[in-house]
């Protein structure tokens, strides 16, 4: 059974925590505004979050101003037109525009990607060095680990793996035409 003191630190800790309920009651309408904000829900709260984080150093590198390129997997094609279904990297980001629709015009060039065996890669860097070592570096390009071939809109289908580039700024872009589609294969 209780000793007398226990109750005695018991009744305290009420007493306390009704003098800090009445005090918050009367003291709210004195809050900061930042404070009582929160009181308005979670969106608010949420947007407060935001627009601190946007306006610091890291606003810049989650958010880039100027988007002209896209990631994702093709999750439908109707014709000249594909859906891309992309994984914003953006927490903020409108989610709307987790489905994008892509025009293919004439002009978008397609080019199909494919990852080059070990050997072939291992050849391309010898012959590499080799015209380095050769041409005193000037005039050698790095080879590229993937082979890059030319393809049409018919090579496209569900599923594929795509980066899909645009001549403008596409952040905010439902819809937009590709300048440059690469499909992994």
């Amino acid at each position: 059974m209780g000793t007398p003191q226990n109750f005695r630190y018991a009744g305290i800790g009420v007493g306390l925590l009704l003098v800090g309920a009445v005090l918050g009651m009367f003291t709210d309408p004195y809050l900061p505004a930042s404070l009582s904000n929160a009181k308005k829900g979670y969106q608010a709260g949420f947007s407060a979050a935001e627009r601190l984080v946007m306006a610091s150093s890291f606003g810049t590198m989650i958010s880039p101003s100027d988007v002209r390129s896209v990631s994702g997997t093709v999750a439908a094609v109707n014709g000249d037109k594909i859906t891309v279904r992309t994984t914003p990297t953006d927490p903020f980001a409108d989610a709307s525009l987790t489905d994008r629709i892509i025009d293919i015009s004439t002009g978008t060039k397609i080019f199909t990607v494919t990852q080059n065996t070990q050997s072939v890669i291992q050849g391309k860097l010898a012959a590499f060095t080799e015209s380095t070592q050769a041409n005193k570096g000037s005039g050698t390009q790095l080879p590229q680990p993937f082979t890059q071939t030319a393809a049409s809109a018919a090579d496209i289908a569900a599923g594929d793996k795509v980066t899909v580039s645009a001549a403008e700024n596409i952040k905010t872009e439902g819809e937009f035409v590709a300048n440059e589609i690469l499909v992994e294969k």
